[in-house]
């Protein structure tokens, strides 16, 4: 695959699929993974508006599917990247009609995980906000961190309980800004579902 690699052409716009998906997964390039997504993310989200009402849920799947891709494991093999993403978009999407359709278990508690969207924004506090708004849950939530991805964990605990903001965490963990705000929607949502099953199993 280096050798397949070696021949590319110099733009990555002119690299095709495999060679694209090949540098992404061999070393993390992201200006291969950039590519990938200008390339298919219109696709993408226009899949997920034949499967979901809202804008804001076709906008998260959008992303979510490209988060998959981001996580994707250098021996993972892929035949067709357009089929791959449109396989995982659709299951997302399947996965997020069957959650609404089974209506909110925690009536809207899922709101003290949203954030300003600024890059420099000062945060709260998870913990603090937890106690104060929903202090059933407070001695759930290491459990529930525990249980999340890795990169997940770390950007939750960085941003919300050390109140650092998306540049710093960015340059602590030494990922991408793009890939921070990945991590934390992903795992802001993991978080939700995974508070509800334990506040469940309590009951």
């Amino acid at each position: 695959m280096k050798l397949f690699l070696r021949f590319a052409p110099r733009r990555r716009s002119d690299w095709t699929d495999e060679q694209l998906l090949a540098a992404w997964q061999e070393r993390r390039d992201e200006a291969c993974f950039n590519e990938i997504y200008q390339r298919y993310h219109h696709l993408v989200y226009k899949l997920c508006c034949t499967h979901l009402q809202q804008v804001a849920d076709r906008q998260d799947i959008t992303l979510e599917a490209f988060a998959a891709l981001m996580e994707l494991p250098a021996s993972k093999s892929i035949d067709s990247l357009p089929r791959w993403l449109n396989r995982t978009a659709r299951n997302l999407c399947v996965s997020r009609y069957r959650t609404e359709a089974a209506g909110p278990f925690l009536n809207g508690e899922e709101t003290f995980f949203e954030k300003n969207a600024g890059e420099f924004v000062e945060n709260e506090g998870l913990l603090r906000h937890i106690s104060r708004e929903h202090p059933h849950l407070t001695d759930l939530l290491p459990q529930a961190l525990e249980q999340l991805e890795t990169k997940q964990r770390q950007c939750i605990e960085l941003f919300y309980l050390e109140e650092m903001t998306y540049k710093q965490v960015s340059e602590t963990l030494g990922y991408d800004l793009k890939a921070v705000k990945s991590y934390l929607q992903n795992g802001r949502r993991k978080l939700s579902v995974l508070l509800r099953e334990l506040l469940s199993e309590r009951s």
